[in-house]
Parts: structure tokens; C-alpha cells; sequence
């Protein structure tokens, strides 16, 4: 498999220009998308205030924070974190290592940062005294597996490098782990979910940049052809056989769909009763839908497609031109 390597030194800077120069007072943001650091300068601001308008800029809201953020506030040499009872891989990435490079600073000073951590989370309990091991723990225990967030987001601050975003999808669907047929569909169901979300689009893109030609997917049964799936997936050594794999299964299933909707609508039509005229249309149009999708998936696969699924091919082809 294609590995992903983090890449975190391009990120959280800012902190470190704070506590070397400034001291005075600092207000970040961090969000699945996103962390957001600003130092006070000759304007002064309170941090709640900070806090708000730095909200109102991400996120178009005002007079209240976002809820599933981690936001901190720098006073000196203090930095209090107000941390939500879950967060995101991205999340967790950006928090991890600004507590990293926190830690490292507290090595190399004589006066360390003070860490004060709070939430509605009771299982986050941990300062700059605490083993950095122990805060990871803690923070990892907290990680969400799909992102909850819904507003639509603008970028203002920096954000992850994108092998560590590629990563994070990766460990969120489970990539590295699937061994059957059903694994693989639980894998692929995850990544349909964070495709709907558009700041994940372009990065499921660059794993898999055929993906959007199974948008729309909702029909997954491949039961009779587990065994053929898992005899291929013991030889997969690149996502990009995983992504074939799947293609086999949903093609599968779409021939499937075809032909119990094609006999729906047939059973139907033979009543000759215009009552049914509801039925026989969203058939038919089940019907289109999936031809659509499965002509994508056999111009992409070509005669290998129609090897595998040949039997159920044969019952529909006459449906699909190609």
C-alpha cells in the first residue's frame, strides 16, 4: 500500500513566535478543516471577544462559539484549552502536535508554559507536568471516526499538509485492514460519507482518482460473490486494487438491482392497470440510473469487468449499450 507519511512542521509556528517574542495574548481556534492563531499587537483585544469574531470569519456565525472546536487562549506564559467531548483526526493531528512543540519549548526553557485543560470531556485531564505519552492517549480516546462538521467552512488560518489529511482518511475508513468483502464495503461506506463533505473531496480524489464515478452509489449486495472478492483481496497490495475490488462488487450489485427492477416492472406492466404507472416510472428510472453508473464502471474496467461478472451480465446486457 502507497503510505502517507506526516509532514507537521509546516504548521503551529505561530505559537512558537508567541512565547519567544510576544507573551502577551493569543487566541486559536482549531476545527476539522483548520487551526486559526492570532497574537494580540498594538490592538488589544479580550479573548472572548477574539474568540468570536475569529468564529463569526470561519463559519459565518456570531454570538456564540462552535461547538465542536478546540479553542485556546494564551495569556503570558499560560495557555488554557477549551477542548469538546470528541474531536476529528484533523483535529487531533493539529492539537497533537501544538502540545508537542509546547513540550519541546518547555525543554528548552527555563520557564515552562502552563497547561490548563478543560472541557466536558471528564477522561481530558492533564497539564505541562502530565507525560506527553498520557496526553496522547487521552486525545486519541476522544477521536471521532466520521468529521460532525456541517457548516460550511472558510479557510482563514493554516491547514494540514495533504499527506497528513490522505492519512487520517485512511486510518478513518480502516484502508490498512481489510482482509473480506465485508470490511471492504464498511471501508467504502465511511468514504461515500466524508466524500459528501466538500473539503474531503479532492483528498479521497488523490487516494482514489476514479472515485467519483460511484457518486450517487447506494445499493451494495454481493453476498454470492464473497468468495471471489476475498480470494482477490489476499493479492491487493495497492488502494488502487482495493478500489478495483470494490468496483467488481458494486458492478455486481448494480446488475442486480437492474434485473429485480426490470421484473418489478414487468410484473406491473402485465396488470395493465394504470394505478402502477408510479411504480413502473421509478423502476424504470432505477433502471437508467444504475445503466448510467455501470456503463462508467465498464468503460473504466473494460473486459475484465464482464469476465467477472458474466452470469449476471449476460441477463442484462441487452439493457446496457456499451
Amino acid at each position: 500500500m502507497r503510505k502517507y507519511g506526516d509532514k507537521m512542521d509546516s504548521i503551529n509556528k505561530r505559537i512558537m513566535t508567541y512565547y519567544q517574542d510576544y507573551k502577551t495574548k493569543g487566541v486559536g481556534i482549531i476545527s476539522d478543516c483548520q487551526n486559526v492563531f492570532e497574537i494580540e499587537g498594538t490592538r488589544k483585544f479580550t479573548h472572548d471577544i477574539k474568540a468570536m469574531e475569529l468564529t463569526h470569519k470561519m463559519f459565518s456565525t456570531s454570538n456564540h462559539f462552535e461547538e465542536n472546536c478546540i479553542y485556546y487562549f494564551c495569556d503570558g506564559l499560560d495557555v488554557v484549552f477549551y477542548i469538546p467531548p470528541y474531536i476529528t483526526y484533523n483535529q487531533y493531528s493539529f492539537f497533537v502536535d501544538l502540545l508537542e512543540k509546547i513540550y519541546h519549548y518547555n525543554k528548552e526553557f527555563k520557564e515552562p508554559i502552563k497547561i490548563h485543560a478543560t472541557g466536558d470531556n471528564f477522561n481530558i485531564n492533564f497539564s505541562e507536568k502530565t507525560e506527553f505519552s498520557i496526553v496522547k492517549k487521552q486525545l486519541n480516546s476522544m477521536k471521532m471516526k466520521i468529521p460532525f462538521f456541517k457548516k460550511k467552512e472558510s479557510i482563514i488560518g493554516e491547514e494540514l499538509d495533504e499527506r497528513v489529511i490522505c492519512s487520517n482518511i485512511i486510518q478513518m475508513s480502516h484502508l490498512d485492514r481489510i482482509t473480506n468483502s465485508s470490511q471492504l464495503k464498511d471501508s467504502f461506506m465511511i468514504l461515500f460519507h466524508l466524500y459528501q463533505i466538500p473539503y474531503y473531496q479532492k483528498y479521497i480524489l488523490s487516494i482514489f482518482p476514479d472515485f467519483s464515478i460511484i457518486e450517487g452509489v447506494s445499493y451494495f449486495d454481493w453476498k454470492e460473490i464473497e468468495e471471489k472478492l476475498n480470494d482477490l483481496l489476499k493479492n491487493s497490495s495497492s488502494y488502487q486494487d482495493l478500489f478495483d475490488i470494490f468496483l467488481k462488487g458494486v458492478s455486481y450489485s448494480l446488475e442486480k438491482d437492474i434485473l429485480y427492477h426490470m421484473e418489478k416492472s414487468s410484473r406491473y406492466e402485465a396488470f395493465h392497470d394504470k394505478k402502477y404507472q408510479k411504480e413502473i416510472m421509478q423502476s424504470r428510472k432505477i433502471i437508467e440510473e444504475n445503466q448510467y453508473t455501470l456503463k462508467k464502471i465498464n468503460d473504466q474496467n473494460g473486459e475484465t469487468m464482464y469476465e467477472f461478472n458474466r452470469n449476471n451480465q449476460e441477463n442484462v446486457n441487452h439493457l446496457i449499450h456499451i
